[in-house]
């Protein structure tokens, strides 16, 4: 779940026989307890989702929507013309659209502090641009 939630991507190859690895171990211990769908969902399938998709993990989550309210209030009120509901609703759709475009997105980058707060075991998992390899 940290190497989901990090924000960087996942490294494809790894990530699935960690993840082949974990689910073995899960229904060897825990063979009298049904895997929960979530858990199915990460370890079977969570390598194909993660290489399907444009962005990390982390930034497909409702969490962004739910912060993004606080962003859309602000450029609401600051950086909207009022002189028509229609031309504040086009300002805001506008400015919107390029705070969430996954490419600006993407170009941002991650705070560098946050590779500090990664456990080692969960290195191995992810790209990093020092550990950008080819065959993911």
């Amino acid at each position: 779940m940290i190497a989901l939630s990090s924000g960087y991507q996942i490294h494809i190859k790894n990530f699935d026989s960690f993840a082949r690895e974990t689910a073995e171990l899960y229904v060897k211990i825990y063979s009298w307890y049904r895997m929960p769908v979530s858990v199915h969902t990460i370890l079977f399938h969570g390598a194909a989702v993660a290489k399907s998709i444009l962005l990390p993990i982390s930034m497909m989550s409702e969490e962004a929507q739910e912060a993004s309210n606080k962003i859309y209030r602000r450029v609401r009120e600051r950086h909207t013309r009022k002189s028509s509901r229609l031309n504040t609703t086009e300002d805001l759709i506008h400015m919107m659209l390029q705070q969430s475009d996954p490419v600006i997105s993407r170009a941002r980058g991650l705070p560098k502090s946050k590779m500090n707060e990664l456990p080692e075991d969960v290195l191995p998992l992810l790209i990093v641009d020092s550990m950008i390899d080819d065959d993911q």
